[in-house]
């Protein structure tokens, strides 16, 4: 059974656009002028005929194609092309009739297919060695490649909010066939797992009937490639002309080398250190049914229905937040089902700015109620949920039950909590109905320190002294 597209307007020319995700969709790209719409709002402009041109993909896929994976039919509804430096790579967003996504990353000359991944081991991937165990289905996975990416263009439509010109952080990871990407900021985790798929299959799975184009190659625009057609003329040695052979220099050079490669060795080992050092502030577990009340969410209250107000002591790092969701539902409930929470650090507004807002909205003739005499400090939204089915005749099962979230303040407290609970919009986790059956806990953690500047600083340190030694001996490597 195909999407069922449904219309809404574009928030910069009022065309009429086609989404397929429904209420889930969060960022859409029209076609016509190139706005790209978060929810109501125009958040960027793209000249849609020069970009596509200008980022035209590799492959013969496009927009609106369908294809079968997992026994399922799943259609493109989406695609965004990501940059870092000369390298740049490609991810479809599919989706199937039931809501379920797949992404299919192509980078030059190859398709890998991903699904969201829920890891049985969370990690801090600011701070990952070369190794790492994301869950128990085999040893650990070898990390190949980590950096950071921009999105250059988007077009179609996507079911989180993304913005040309926005940067994120990406670790890929290898385990035999299995491949692991992780895409994380400072407000969010993405775990995504798959495999390579040759690209002939790929384009039977499309039903496309042109050739594979052959993998792209880039030349480099430095002008160090001249030196290869620079001729090369005998220089004969001091023994030669008898005279006395110079004496060497550079030995400062040398230890200056040496200790930008210790310094970097030092931060790399400091960075892995302080990684455990962070310290339990507070705890609270709550039915999350009682969160979803109001359409503005509730206060965190004790048991005698008092708001809670949580101090936040002084940290020599950053807070961590963790939300942690007990397991709910069996399994059965055709392939699966999810639910979110927002969660809000509010922070009371003193009396006499809060007696001004309030004349203010008066004279505006606008709201006031409860949340007015709060302002939003910090928030997290988190995604819940167990997906289960079979890829391949192998029966797979995934699930989301903890977020980890990272901030700083330079003002500890005293906060309240605002928290909202709610299910997914598909048909299956509103029958299912999981906030109901769910409790959630939130868990917060001081002297987090977010080593990430030690760990690059460590690898330029490192890294340099040897790009230094083998450019300064290349004329021994090369040919």
């Amino acid at each position: 059974m195909p999407l069922e597209a449904q219309q809404v307007d574009c928030r910069g020319c009022g065309a009429k656009i086609d989404i397929h995700a429904g209420l889930r969709t969060k960022t859409f790209v029209c076609e016509y002028c190139g706005s790209v719409c978060d929810n109501e709002k125009v958040v960027a402009v793209q000249d849609m005929q020069a970009k596509r041109k200008e980022f035209k993909p590799w492959s013969h896929l496009r927009l609106g194609m369908k294809a079968q994976f997992l026994g399922r039919e799943y259609q493109i509804i989406g695609r965004i092309r990501a940059k870092e430096q000369t390298w740049w790579w490609d991810e479809w967003f599919m989706l199937s009739e039931t809501g379920f996504p797949l992404w299919l990353q192509e980078g030059e000359g190859g398709f890998t297919i991903f699904r969201v991944f829920y890891p049985t081991y969370p990690i801090n991937p600011w701070n990952v060695g070369s190794f790492v165990k994301l869950d128990n289905t085999g040893g650990n996975a070898q990390v190949r490649e980590r950096g950071s990416g921009t999105i250059a263009f988007i077009e179609g439509e996507l079911t989180w909010n993304a913005l040309p010109g926005e940067t994120f952080n990406y670790i890929e990871c290898y385990r035999g066939p299995v491949r692991y990407s992780i895409e994380y900021s400072e407000k969010e985790i993405q775990y995504l797992r798959g495999e390579t798929r040759d690209s002939q299959k790929i384009y039977d799975k499309f039903g496309i009937k042109e050739q594979v184009p052959p993998p792209l190659t880039f030349d480099d625009d430095d002008d160090d490639d001249d030196d290869w057609e620079t001729e090369r003329t005998y220089q004969p040695t001091a023994a030669a002309t008898g005279e006395s052979a110079p004496k060497k220099k550079g030995s400062s050079g040398v230890v200056l080398l040496v200790a930008m490669t210790v310094l970097g060795l030092v931060l790399l080992l400091t960075s892995g250190i302080v990684t455990g050092t962070s310290k339990h502030v507070k705890s609270y577990t709550f039915k999350a049914r009682a969160a979803t009340s109001s359409g503005d969410g509730v206060l965190l209250t004790d048991d005698n229905g008092k708001p809670i107000k949580l101090k936040l002591p002084k940290t020599t790092g950053a807070y961590e937040l963790r939300l942690a969701a007990s397991p709910t539902g069996r399994k059965g409930w055709r392939g699966g089902y999810c639910w979110w929470t927002q969660v809000v650090f509010l922070k009371e507004r003193p009396k006499a700015e809060l007696k001004k807002l309030k004349e203010y909205l008066k004279k505006e003739g606008e709201k006031i109620d409860q949340w007015t005499r709060f302002e939003k400090v910090h928030e997290v939204n988190a995604w819940f949920g167990r997906y289960w089915g079979i890829d391949e005749g192998e029966r797979w099962n995934e699930n989301s039950f903890v977020k980890q979230h990272y901030f700083r303040t330079d003002d500890p407290g005293p906060y309240y909590i605002r928290v909202y609970t709610n299910n997914c919009k598909d048909y299956y986790s509103r029958k299912f109905d999981p906030v109901s059956r769910a409790s959630l806990t939130l868990a917060v953690y001081k002297n987090v320190w977010m080593t990430r500047w030690m760990f690059w600083g460590g690898i330029l340190l490192v890294v340099i002294p040897i790009g230094l030694f083998f450019w300064s001996n290349r004329s021994a490597f090369s040919d």
